[in-house]
């Protein structure tokens, strides 16, 4: 995957990039909202911590580390963030959490009856200053596992279905904003 974009955590992003997962799903959405901070404060509480929080993390919004469970008992954990950055004025005030890097999320499943043998995600937070929105992207890949190719056509149906998943978790996520 080619990609010029600028992460805060750009050990995060290599090792989602080298993963070698033979499906990947791709979801983008723009949020209205300028703010990244807030978007990405809305995204963990709201997309992440919506299911069960089963060890809080650290870092903003006790992120980096967080182990959930959502449903069939899958556990997901989040392995690094590229928290916003804050600029700050001269006058030492917070005036934007704008800058030219992206922040990140990257998580990964780790337990349960997951049809894939490894699964990692990466989710990218892009400020779009012309716009006035942020743009969300939520990247999947993984390597179905011999049950999720033999009953999941190969791991296309998986793909399909992560992708149909992800994508109203985005939906539902972009209507918070308006």
């Amino acid at each position: 995957m080619t990609n010029d974009l600028q992460y805060i955590d750009e050990a995060g992003f290599k090792q989602f990039d080298s993963f070698q997962g033979r499906m990947e799903v791709h979801i983008q959405k723009d949020i209205a909202c300028p703010d990244v901070g807030k978007v990405f404060d809305e995204w963990i509480e709201h997309v992440w911590k919506s299911f069960k929080v089963l060890q809080e993390g650290s870092g903003r919004g006790q992120a980096n580390g967080c182990l959930r469970e959502v449903p069939g008992k899958i556990q997901e954990k989040i392995l690094s963030v590229g928290e916003p950055l804050v600029v700050v004025d001269a006058d030492d005030s917070k005036s934007s959490e704008l800058d030219s890097k992206a922040p990140s999320i990257l998580y990964k499943v780790v337990s349960g009856p997951f049809p894939a043998t490894d699964h990692i995600g990466l989710v990218t937070l892009i400020p779009k200053s012309s716009s006035s929105t942020v743009e969300l992207r939520w990247e999947s890949k993984f390597e179905p596992s011999m049950i999720g190719n033999l009953f999941c056509c190969g791991g296309a149906g998986m793909r399909i279905g992560i992708e149909k998943y992800l994508g109203g978790v985005a939906d539902e996520f972009a209507s918070r904003f308006g």
